[in-house]
């Protein structure tokens, strides 16, 4: 699941009904990634021309209360 599309779910009201009650909101997904795009981050600095850069940033969140 792209970041943004979590931390936008993350804000809105998806309340969920678990054994202890409610919980007001949760994240859907343990897998979350954000897009590079090269030429932007040569662009703006963030990368030097050589560089390598990858076209994905992955991130797997620890646990399982989810």
């Amino acid at each position: 699941m792209p970041l943004s599309a979590a931390l936008k779910f993350i804000g809105e009201d998806h309340p969920l009904q678990s054994e202890g009650g409610s919980v007001p909101s949760y994240l859907p997904a343990k897998n979350l990634f954000i897009d590079i795009d090269p030429q932007k981050a040569l662009k703006v600095g963030m990368a030097k021309p050589g560089d390598t850069i990858a076209p994905r940033l992955n991130y797997t969140l620890p646990g399982s209360a989810f």
